[in-house]
């Protein structure tokens, strides 16, 4: 989870978010944006940055602290979506390789 001041000195905060999700190594991680600019085009564009959130300064801890937990989750709940996606289309190649094996065999049984 990366918690994203919009407003930085070099780098502004949707850059960053765009950077970050454009390397494999970290384009999984959640950005959140904690941000002054509470407009619906600021918000929009934390998203179109791929931030999955935007948070309004002043902000309550308890606000951010179960939007994080959310986002947490979510991320969790992903990746093992992900992990089980693997793990079927692993077992249904395994499968078409084993009834392609069998279709074959069965193949040369009734040429003999």
């Amino acid at each position: 989870m990366v918690l994203l001041d919009w407003m930085m000195p070099e780098l502004d905060g949707p850059e960053t978010c765009r950077q970050l999700k454009a390397d494999p190594a970290t384009a999984h991680i959640p950005v959140i944006f904690l941000t002054a600019h509470a407009e619906t085009e600021a918000v929009v564009a934390g998203f179109q940055a791929g931030g999955v959130d935007c948070i309004a300064k002043p902000f309550h801890k308890e606000e951010v602290l179960v939007r994080i937990r959310t986002h947490l989750e979510r991320a969790r709940l992903l990746q093992e979506v992900q992990r089980q996606n693997e793990v079927m289309q692993a077992e249904m190649a395994e499968r078409i390789v084993r009834e392609r094996h069998e279709a074959a065999l069965f193949r040369a049984r009734e040429q003999v």
